[in-house]
């Protein structure tokens, strides 16, 4: 269903009414319950002689004429900057342009010589009142680790390698892992160098042990014997004692 002229013109004196819909520096202009209600109380006053108007038509409708209005005002604003003569300003023929003229303040109009043709104050999302701010989205890095060893950020998404959400956790799995880090690598690396290495024995030294382990066994059991023999019995020398134990030897 159209507006009509009418119609039109009450809804433009209906939001005139309700600074906080287009006033930044209103102190209910960020407070959304103030907002929402005032679109109710428009849409309520329209419905008498608009009996579908809606919420939502209502702020579409208004977005439109104030979009066509700031479009028109830079027209006007830019005859005037061009250093016209007074007859040769451009004159809107918008039957509306006059009854939007609060929004003046309001509105930051560019140059037609800019590439963005209209910019309405950077508050035009805001009008629409059952829009929510989408929530903020986490920001995901990846990590690649070099010929160094060293871990760094990655240029572009590598194709495996360590992705950074809250904590460092691999792109194939939905669940946060721990990275060892370099320090602690070093220090392990570290300590292991400084462990005492293991000694490996080959047969050749097995074979030398066992023999001079039964040496010492039988230089062991000769120093007894003698020991237990008689008092008067005259005491071997170093010699004689040697000289049995290489017999003994001999005779094995």
């Amino acid at each position: 269903m159209s507006w009509s002229n009418e119609q039109t013109s009450l809804l433009i004196e209906l939001y005139e009414t309700y600074k906080c819909l287009y006033a930044i520096k209103h102190p209910d202009y960020h407070n959304k319950h103030k907002r929402s209600a005032a679109i109710k109380a428009i849409v309520e006053a329209l419905k008498v002689g608009r009996p579908t108007a809606t919420e939502q038509d209502v702020q579409k409708k208004f977005l439109g004429l104030r979009t066509t209005y700031a479009h028109e005002r830079r027209k006007v604003l830019d005859s005037l900057r061009s250093g016209m003569g007074e007859d040769e300003v451009y004159r809107p023929t918008l039957w509306y342009y006059d009854k939007m003229s609060f929004l003046n303040d309001h509105l930051q109009i560019r140059s037609s010589r800019s590439s963005h043709p209209i910019t309405e104050f950077a508050v035009t999302e805001e009008e629409a009142l059952v829009v929510q701010a989408p929530p903020s989205e986490e920001t995901t890095m990846y990590y690649e680790i070099g010929e160094d060893g060293v871990l760094s950020p990655a240029s572009e998404r590598p194709e495996s390698g360590l992705s950074v959400h809250s904590n460092l956790t691999h792109p194939e799995s939905t669940h946060s892992g721990e990275i060892p880090s370099t320090s602690a690598a070093k220090k392990r690396q570290a300590s292991d160098s400084n462990a005492t290495p293991k000694r490996f024995k080959n047969k050749s030294d097995t074979s030398e042990i066992e023999a001079l382990q039964k040496v010492s066994d039988n230089l062991s059991n000769l120093s007894a014997a003698l020991q237990s023999s008689s008092k008067n019995v005259e005491q071997p020398t170093a010699d004689d004692i040697m000289g049995q134990f290489v017999a003994s030897q001999f005779k094995k």
